[in-house]
């Protein structure tokens, strides 16, 4: 009877072990997606500045020394 026990004590045991990795393993997966996700949001934003700063560029008027009326 005490190998029974024993046996089922080590499948508990072994089975808590288990959900401990698979949660070690979850966080760490979050981690990982986090900062993917991190970097293409990074990115995205200077993807987005240089665009904007190609816009305001292209819609500036020209300017030359004879335009100066003032």
């Amino acid at each position: 009877m005490g190998g029974i026990g024993m046996t089922t004590f080590d499948i508990k045991q072994l089975a808590d072990l288990l959900n401990l990795v698979e949660g070690a393993l979850l966080s760490a997966e979050c981690h990982l997606s986090l900062t993917a996700t991190r970097k293409d949001i990074h990115a995205a934003q200077s993807s987005l500045a240089k665009a904007i700063r190609m816009l305001n560029a292209a819609t500036q008027p020209a300017t030359t020394e004879g335009d100066n009326h003032a």
